[in-house]
């Protein structure tokens, strides 16, 4: 990707990225809502990149160093209850190698047995660093 550095443009390396010292918070204790932690695979093009997670896929823009990714709708369905999830991620760049995520997922439960379950609307939040992973 040479021609990122004619531009002046400033993109993350591609490749495997690692997720590391994952801080969560927020009062979301649904097990569907993924985790964060393992491998994350960047490819970037000029002003953007595809952030991709396990299944999620996130586009998202570059403002210098600093990012934003369009949210993304989940869906998760048991015997007992359906939920709908929405996913926002942001970040920065410290270097092309390195930075810091931070993923929000909004849950609520939509149908079903919600309230036998105690299920309602909750919020998580997981917040990291990320680095690129050696070759």
């Amino acid at each position: 990707m040479f021609w990122f550095g004619l531009i002046g443009c400033f993109a993350p390396e591609a490749g495997e990225w690692g997720f590391f010292d994952i801080a969560e918070s927020g009062d979301c204790a649904v097990e569907s809502a993924g985790s964060l932690e393992g491998l994350l695979t960047i490819e970037p093009s000029p002003s953007a990149f595809v952030l991709h997670r396990e299944e999620d896929s996130f586009s998202c823009q570059l403002n210098g160093k600093a990012f934003l990714c369009d949210p993304i709708s989940r869906a998760v369905e048991s015997e007992e209850v359906s939920l709908e999830g929405l996913l926002d991620a942001e970040g920065e760049f410290d270097s092309k190698t390195s930075g810091v995520l931070s993923i929000t997922s909004s849950w609520s439960c939509v149908s079903g047995a919600c309230d036998t379950y105690g299920l309602g609307s909750c919020t998580r939040k997981e917040e990291g660093t990320i680095r690129l992973s050696a070759e």
